[in-house]
């Protein structure tokens, strides 16, 4: 590790120390960040230099190009070799087979760690307490390249009361149905409040069996749930406020204890909406659709924005764009990524709603979706 790097990534460990949140040290920390991926990291140089911005060019954090996520897919998005990457996080996109899936190359994975639980822990933990976990989703020895199941993992070694007798209730590929509801039966017994996590549709599909098996829970005061990917494509089938209703009728978790996060496998850092520890809702804008009446936010190491597709300009409060996302965590591979998820502008944050149409082109701006064509065609020869 050179003096730059080493210098670089203390100041990143010492603003997500700090928690710091003034936009002064954001917005000096995001452009040496922005210097040091302009030297080191081709894919984001190539972009910059076809938009014709350069460090020298920058004297605002808002100035930096977001990279499109096509890229992850296509190309080595890294400022360092990527044979030396301890982990590399894929997404879960399959429709286009393995080399379709986004790549993020993980050279810190105790960043990812840290930045994992310093925002999970004010939303959904917010006493620092163990507490028993049960997690419907696979764990990392089945799905060794998911960041969903590294990040699930790493909640459960820092507070899972029940790590040691494997709270993972998914194997085979299945749902493993009847010892969750064991396992719930018993936290309801024990008047033990639990914590559970899991996707939105992993949720779905396991409230669906208790609603045929006429199986309804009335867990413990302060039980709290956390779920995920419920706007990725799922809006129209599992809308966030349906969802919530659901977990307070067949499981007894009131609606402000269910804590929809937001990630993706490009960035180190997670966003969240009203939660338990800190609950706070859209006040200033009116959402009369069902998705959502609660805004996401990212931690202090980051700033989104919510931009129109093809000017890549931030649209009013109130009015819907695509997500563009600012994450320090992302040192190491790209701090500005634009994304093909839809939301609504709010105060501090986001309303989720979806995936763009034909979110399989990725970069919206004529621009970007030139440069994504022209990086495609350079990684796989193709005319």
């Amino acid at each position: 590790m050179d003096q730059e790097e080493s210098s670089l990534r203390e100041q990143i460990y010492s603003f997500l120390d700090r928690a710091e949140q003034g936009e002064e040290a954001f917005n000096r920390l995001a452009l040496n960040v922005f210097a040091f991926q302009w030297e080191r990291n081709s894919v984001f140089r190539d972009l910059c230099l076809r938009l014709g911005v350069s460090p020298k060019d920058v004297s605002d954090w808002k100035q930096i190009p977001p990279l499109p996520t096509r890229a992850f897919r296509v190309l080595d998005v890294s400022c360092f070799p990527v044979g030396n990457a301890e982990r590399v996080f894929l997404s879960s996109g399959t429709s286009g087979g393995p080399r379709q899936r986004s790549r993020h190359f993980v050279f810190d994975l105790s960043l990812y760690h840290q930045s994992v639980l310093r925002w999970f822990v004010p939303h959904l933990l917010p006493e620092n307490q163990p507490i028993p976990i049960a997690v419907l989703f696979p764990s990392p020895v089945q799905l060794p390249h998911s960041s969903l199941a590294e990040m699930f993992s790493v909640i459960v070694h820092h507070f899972a009361r029940n790590r040691d007798s494997h709270p993972w209730f998914v194997g085979d590929g299945r749902l493993l149905v009847p010892e969750l509801m064991g396992w719930l039966r018993q936290a309801q017994k024990e008047e033990q409040p639990v914590l559970l996590l899991g996707t939105t549709i992993g949720f779905a599909h396991f409230l669906s069996d208790c609603d045929r098996l006429n199986v309804q829970f009335h867990l413990p005061p302060e039980s709290r749930l956390m779920d995920t990917g419920g706007s990725k494509g799922l809006r129209r089938s599992y809308p966030l406020k349906e969802m919530r209703s659901r977990y307070e009728r067949v499981l007894g978790i009131r609606a402000d204890h269910c804590i929809n996060e937001y990630g993706m496998a490009e960035l180190f850092s997670q966003f969240y909406d009203g939660s338990v520890g800190s609950p706070y809702l859209a006040k200033a804008v009116r959402v009369d659709d069902g998705l959502s009446d609660r805004v996401h936010r990212g931690p202090p190491w980051t700033r989104s924005r919510v931009v129109d597709p093809v000017t890549l300009q931030e649209v009013p409060l109130g009015q819907v764009g695509v997500l563009s996302h600012y994450d320090l965590a992302n040192w190491q591979t790209a701090f500005a990524v634009l994304t093909e998820d839809v939301a609504i502008r709010a105060e501090d944050g986001f309303i989720l709603i979806g995936r763009a149409d034909g979110a399989e082109v990725r970069g919206c701006s004529l621009i970007l979706e030139d440069l994504s064509s022209l990086l495609y065609r350079e990684a796989t020869g193709d005319p």
